[in-house]
């Protein structure tokens, strides 16, 4: 149980902050054992460390670790700051009363995102207003190119894009680095990404504005929260997933003039895809300390693990729990399937719902395969006679349904994307979006199908490994000199050490061969 104060009661977490003023107080946890490599990192709290960087392998016990901290800083006021709201909610039952669980969002809606409430999704008042509006309020021109014409529409749905990618960053403006590199493909890059760049900075404009008409989303108040250079009310910072945090958040935690522990697997950093950074690797003067005892499985997929550590450089390796009888080989009947694309993900969802198998998309919660639903009603838009391309974000370079096919038969490194529009040719888009929503929670499903990266903080009895997963020395224009393809094997380290008692290997076996 947690420990308390008989002095104070606790604050609940709905409170501004969770902030308790009562002087910090270091006592011993009486309710777990820490190993020597967790005593190390409390004992580094202790000493008031500036900058601790924890190194947590998969499935090493960092929250448990964490809580441990923050018992033993007994009222002292900190904050744990989740990757995400499902991670944050389960969360917040083991850390004490005087530490806040949030996400970075949580803090910015608690700031200033509540002032904009009215405009927030899910609220009667808030703008629902389309791209065709939006062009004709700020009165888009079209852009005459050699290679065609961009219509105002269209226009404004890549000025959407490019806003949605700064917001992520750190930057005070929005600049040509935000242009979705996909908006540009068989386009002149210098006229049109000006005329992207003029639009886009008219709607953050809007957006700023609290006048504003346009569609306000939960990521503005997070930016508008992190230019304003907001000082946390905490004596110290918990920043989980450290290795794959959005520049936005990683540049408000280095503002804060606090102790700070950064927190995560650098060997995870499977999102550098979509702009996450490593703020782990970018932390100057911190005391560096390894997680490396797994809780999650035993010595044979520990084994397997190391195999990708090792490709990967890693200094630590993990170690497997003896506890725990882990095995490699066939699974008949899986308690996952991890895949590496929607794609892939969709095709097994669909063969299991011709078999009646009741099947969950992971994290098996209402909004499990909103990504796939979302791509399946882009593709319908752009199937329209009238088609003036969409606001999705791989797909709003594209004007119409032929244009994607085009792109999808001649472009190399769209191997989702194939699979994706492969089957809404073949099933077509009411039968994809019938597929997402007839699955079911995991509590009844048979088997959850994921994507690797939505496995991630995840774990099944028993795992198979889907077909696609390329080992990088084999992906088309593979380069030996310039080696294997960093990101690929940490999703494949993701991958391996999802699984506790049992994994199939599948395109994952023997990477010691071809590495």
């Amino acid at each position: 149980m947690p420990l308390t104060s008989p002095a104070a009661a606790p604050v609940p977490l709905g409170t501004r902050y969770g902030r308790l003023v009562a002087p910090a107080q270091v006592v011993p946890t009486t309710d777990m054992k820490l190993t020597g490599q967790q005593d190390a990192i409390c004992g580094a709290v202790n000493e008031g460390h500036r900058d601790i960087v924890v190194e947590a392998l998969a499935g090493t016990g960092k929250t448990s670790t964490l809580v441990a901290i923050s018992k033993q800083q007994l009222r002292r006021p900190g904050v744990y700051l989740a990757f995400n709201k499902s991670v944050a909610i389960e969360a917040g039952g083991k850390f004490p009363d005087w530490i806040h669980v949030s996400t970075a969002h949580g803090l910015a809606y608690q700031a200033i995102g509540k002032d904009y409430g009215n405009r927030l999704p899910g609220n009667p008042g808030a703008s629902r207003m389309g791209a065709n509006q939006m062009a004709s309020i700020m009165r888009v021109k079209p852009v005459m190119l050699d290679t065609g014409t961009i219509n105002p529409v269209h226009l404004v749905r890549m000025a959407q894009a490019t806003v949605n990618a700064f917001m992520k960053t750190a930057d005070p403006e929005v600049l040509p680095r935000h242009i979705p590199s996909r908006c540009l493909v068989d386009h002149s890059p210098h006229d049109l990404g000006e005329a992207i760049l003029t639009v886009a900075r008219r709607i953050w404009q809007d957006l700023s504005s609290t006048t504003g008409r346009f569609r306000f989303t939960h990521d503005v108040y997070l930016k508008l929260w992190q230019l304003g250079t907001p000082r946390l009310p905490f004596d110290y910072i918990m920043f989980d997933e450290a290795q794959d945090a959005d520049p936005v958040i990683a540049s408000i935690v280095n503002r804060q003039q606090v102790q700070r522990l950064w927190v995560g697997d650098r060997n995870q950093a499977i999102y550098g895809w979509r702009g996450a950074v490593d703020a782990m690797s970018k932390v100057v003067d911190a005391k560096r300390y390894p997680l490396t005892k797994s809780w999650r499985f035993g010595h044979a997929i520990a084994d397997e693990a190391n195999k990708w550590l090792d490709l990967l450089g890693s200094q630590w390796k993990v170690e497997g729990n003896s506890a725990i009888r882990s095995t490699i080989g066939e699974v008949t009947i899986p308690r996952a399937i991890l895949c590496r694309g929607n794609g892939t993900a969709l095709g097994w969802v669909l063969k299991f719902h011709e078999q009646s198998i009741p099947v969950a998309l992971a994290p098996g919660d209402k909004n499990a395969g909103k990504d796939i639903e979302r791509f399946a009603w882009a593709a319908r838009d752009l199937m329209k006679p009238d088609a003036d391309g969409t606001d999705h974000p791989d797909l709003v370079g594209f004007t119409n349904w032929a244009q994607l096919i085009k792109h999808v038969d001649e472009e190399e490194d769209t191997d989702d994307l194939k699979r994706l529009v492969g089957i809404i040719v073949k099933v077509g888009v009411s039968a994809v979006i019938d597929a997402v929503r007839g699955c079911v929670t995991e509590d009844r499903a048979m088997i959850t199908v994921s994507t690797a990266h939505k496995a991630k903080g995840l774990e099944w009895s028993s795992v198979r490994v889907a077909d696609d997963f390329i080992p990088p020395c084999m992906k088309e224009g593979y380069d030996p000199t310039k080696g294997p393809d960093t990101e690929a094997m940490m999703l494949n380290y993701v991958t391996v050490t999802r699984a506790k008692e049992r994994i199939e290997l599948g395109a994952l076996s023997e990477p010691e061969m071809w590495a």
